[in-house]
């Protein structure tokens, strides 16, 4: 939850004490932050290079996959230490810096959230398909280099909308 949501601007500019509660909380908060960071860097890391190992998976289910694991690096690389700064910031009040931090936070949240649920209904979707059609799944996939290839690229499409949309929309800060 975002400082600004809780306490108005002005109430926020000008407060010594308004963390002076919760100070140990926050910062229990931010160890834990910190260390989710470095857990999903690493993991999702490891999801990358499985995948590019992987060569059993089929082209458009391998694509969904590294979408899923590049957007939670994202999360884990920018998003959770900018959320670390954010409650750093609070707690030694050093407000001007705090709103930049927030807005920074908000903005970048707002385009990888709605992504990363995106890409894993479009995995679900995916999956759905291939218990649908059985056997016939790989065929309809993969049954000639030009259906394979026009899959891929309407993959790629879709995740390319994806992220266009929900950075165009998340691209004004919050009010």
């Amino acid at each position: 939850m975002y400082l600004s949501s809780i306490y108005p601007k002005h109430f926020l500019q000008g407060k010594a004490d308004i963390t002076a509660g919760i100070q140990g909380h926050l910062i229990f908060i931010s160890v834990f932050d910190a260390f989710l960071s470095i857990t999903a860097f690493l993991g999702n890391a490891l999801v990358l290079f499985a995948l590019h190992k992987e060569s059993s998976l089929n082209p458009p289910s391998k694509h969904l996959l590294r979408s899923l694991a590049t957007t939670d690096i994202c999360v884990g690389l920018i998003v959770e230490p900018l959320y670390v700064t954010l409650l750093v910031t609070a707690v030694n009040e050093h407000w001007k810096v705090c709103h930049p931090v927030e807005v920074a936070v908000y903005m970048i949240s707002s385009i990888l959230m709605p992504v990363s649920l995106l890409t894993l209904t479009a995995i679900s979707v995916d999956r759905l398909l291939a218990l649908l059609l059985g056997l016939r799944y790989s065929n309809v996939v993969r049954s000639t280099p030009d259906r394979a290839v026009r899959v891929q690229a309407l993959g790629r499409y879709i995740l390319l909308c994806c992220w266009a949309t929900h950075f165009t929309l998340s691209a004004s800060p919050p009010r």
